[in-house]
């Protein structure tokens, strides 16, 4: 079966749709070579019946039927075989094709488009023809506005003339199109447009205001200084034009490019980057490829050409001011818009570092920690956690955007390689042990495997590099003594890069710590009420996240559990808030520390008490160290049930410098500095000795 309006060639299966103002053809001759000439349209009126509407030839072999006067929603059956809709040769119904058109906006410059959707919700699996007739424009218009819709200029009316009647264009398969219409170089005014289907009896109409565009004209909205060898960003703003060109320095200064960009997402702005590392000799656009000194700087928008008028530079741009000027087009020599400069200041190369740190297992990712795990200032590094370098420079992103690579990481890599950039981790002299050599921290192996990352932000003038300090390897075959070893971590811009007279280096020491998490105590002692602290002791980084687990075991009342109490390191302490409201007095519970994944870190047990009042008596793990009321201090080591209780004294010693070389307080014996309390504890045995 064939739906036909002469042209149309659009099948439709036995039983299927067919629309209003088409005609359902059936191949009579196909389906049986000795055909009668007695066909009828029939009106299905249920499974047995059907109403005769007209009689229809079988010319050629083909039995047409027009919709022309059916109802829509009804079903029509073809038969030469009476009217019981079981002996039909053809079955369909009639649908209203659902049709609509709608331009974006009421109005647009005649200089521009607008786009045009054209909808059919049950005519989607085939493309279709539409006639646009508009009384305000003639044939050869109306082709150019609705080109993007494959427009031709056809008999529209079968006058046997093309031209005058309007266009036809074609809507392709599936459902919603869109595609603009193009008004340029349309009088301004209002036009209507009338839209009917080729082969149906749907229509609909639209209208556009085509207004006067604004005389095309480029500003610059923005150009950044930027220091020599970093990045600048040139943001040009564009009315009635897409494209600009900016021409950047002159002959005198002995740099002259042509940048010509374009606004291709129209959205008014085209922005690009500079890298003045690269740019003296530079003449590439393709902004896929790294090391490009003009790229494009939004999303968008794209660098078309450069072209460069002075000769190859055989060093980085000097710094200065250079003239900068733009026009709309891509024509250099036209006649500029705006006027403005490009500011370079000399480089300062790397000028500064900081060592933050932050909890291992923190993230999944080492390339999440500076976004999603806790970070601390802090030059103590426990093991397992992250040491992070906080690097301020400028002069180094155009080095760094200048390697052939895909992300920072790789970039610092090559600007190393390069001799551009240098990063070395040397343990100190001081942590080194006697008759050893210093370790070197290989970085590089560990940038390379992905324990380690770098990170730049340019617009804050920094790079930031993480590592997993456990996972770097020394380039020696002794790893990092933790406890034990002190790095230096230095970052320089190398005077090869030609940016800075001499090498410009930062640099910053940390210190590699064992992992160290204990509860304070091995006996506790909480009121029955809510937000009692259970403390305890780590090395681990700040946010570092804990969790302490209570469980009863001797109670008057029912037994109880506390699962979940979690806390989070802070200044090397761990509080975590029980509640105990709940549970009665004298009943006794075990205290399990556990980290982050729920494994087992310390243990301890502890009572519920009326009141801990102002004195507390604990059990101390191992070193106890008691203040009597006469301000004398004694140390003892005791056996972990062994009880000291310590009252606060009342004078003597303030707390001051107790005048060590060191510099410690309150150590040794009272008034005495350590030196001093071991020349009178020598001097008091040697007499002894003399008696």
């Amino acid at each position: 079966m064939t739906v036909t309006d002469g042209d149309d060639g659009t099948t439709f299966n036995d039983g299927g749709i067919v629309f209003q103002g088409q005609s359902a053809a059936y191949d009579a001759f196909d389906a049986d070579g000795n055909y009668a000439d007695n066909y009828t349209l029939y009106e299905r009126i249920d499974g047995s019946t059907g109403s005769p509407v007209r009689e229809l030839d079988a010319e050629g072999g083909w039995v047409n039927a027009s919709t022309s006067g059916l109802d829509t929603g009804t079903t029509y059956f073809i038969s030469n075989d009476g009217q019981n809709p079981t002996n039909a040769d053809a079955t369909f119904t009639i649908r209203q094709q659902d049709f609509s058109t709608s331009f974006a906006t009421s109005s647009v410059a005649n200089n521009a488009e607008v786009d045009l959707t054209i909808e059919s919700t049950n005519r989607q699996n085939n493309a279709y023809d539409v006639y646009v007739t508009s009384s305000g424009l003639d044939d050869s218009e109306l082709v150019d506005v609705f080109a993007n819709f494959g427009s031709t200029n056809v008999d529209v009316n079968g006058d046997d003339d093309v031209d005058g009647d309007g266009i036809q264009i074609t809507v392709d398969a599936g459902g919603d199109v869109t595609e603009g219409a193009d008004f340029t170089g349309i009088d301004a005014g209002e036009y209507s447009f009338d839209f009917d289907v080729t082969d149906t009896t749907a229509s609909d109409s639209g209208s556009v205001n085509v207004t006067d565009a604004a005389e095309a004209n480029s500003q610059f909205e923005s150009i950044t200084q930027t220091a020599r060898g970093d990045i600048a960003t040139v943001n040009v703003s564009l009315t009635s034009a897409t494209q600009a060109t900016v021409k950047l320095g002159s002959e005198s200064s002995g740099y002259l490019a042509n940048v010509t960009v374009t606004d291709s997402n129209e959205d008014g702005y085209a922005t690009f980057n500079i890298n003045t590392y690269t740019m003296g000799n530079n003449t590439a656009a393709n902004a896929s490829e790294p090391g490009v000194a003009f790229y494009t700087g939004a999303e968008g928008d794209t660098v078309d050409s450069v072209d460069i008028g002075t000769e190859d530079l055989e060093n980085p741009i000097a710094d200065g001011n250079y003239r900068a000027t733009v026009r709309t087009g891509a024509d250099s020599t036209a006649t500029a818009n705006d006027v403005s400069r490009l500011s370079i200041v000399p480089a300062d190369g790397v000028t500064g570092q900081t060592v933050w740190t932050a909890p291992g297992g923190s993230v999944d990712d080492i390339a999440d920690v500076l976004s999603d795990a806790p970070l601390s200032e802090d030059d103590s590094i426990a093991e397992g956690d992250y040491v992070i370098h906080e690097v301020t420079a400028n002069g180094v992103f155009g080095v760094l955007q200048n390697a052939s690579t895909v992300n920072d990481t790789e970039a610092l890599l090559n600007a190393s390689a390069n001799g551009e950039l240098s990063l070395s981790v040397e343990q100190t002299e001081a942590s080194t042990r006697q008759n050893r050599n210093a370790k070197t921290l290989n970085y590089t192996e560990a940038l390379d495997n992905g324990n380690a990352v770098a990170v730049t932000d340019s617009a804050n003038s920094t790079v930031y590099i993480v590592a997993d300090l456990a996972s770097v390897n020394t380039e020696s075959a002794t790893g990092i003594q933790w406890d034990q070893d002190v790095y230096n971590a230095s970052v320089t811009l190398n005077a090869a890069s030609n940016l800075v007279s001499a090498n410009s280096t930062a640099a910053a020491e940390f210190s590699a710590d064992s992992l160290e998490t204990s509860l304070s105590m091995n006996e506790y002692e909480v009121e029955s009420a809510s937000n009692q602290t259970i403390t305890a002791e780590t090395t681990a980084a700040d946010g570092t996240a804990f969790n302490v687990l209570i469980e009863s075991i001797e109670t008057p009342g029912d037994g109880f559990i506390k699962p979940d109490n979690g806390a989070t390191a802070e200044n090397g302490e761990i509080n975590a808030q029980v509640d105990f409201s709940d549970v009665e007095v004298d009943s006794t519970f075990s205290i399990d520390l556990e980290d982050a994944d729920g494994s087992p870190v310390d243990d301890a047990t502890g009572t519920v008490v009326e009141s801990t009042g102002g004195t507390t008596t604990t059990t101390a793990d191992d070193t106890t160290t008691t203040t009597t009321a006469d301000d004398t201090t004694t140390t003892t080591t005791e056996e972990p049930d062994d009880t000291t209780t310590t009252t606060a004294g009342t004078g003597g010693d303030t707390g001051g410098d107790d005048g060590g070389d060191d510099g410690g307080s309150d150590g040794g014996i009272p008034g005495f500095g350590m030196g001093i309390a071991l020349v009178a504890i020598l001097g008091a045995a040697l007499l002894a000795l003399r008696e």
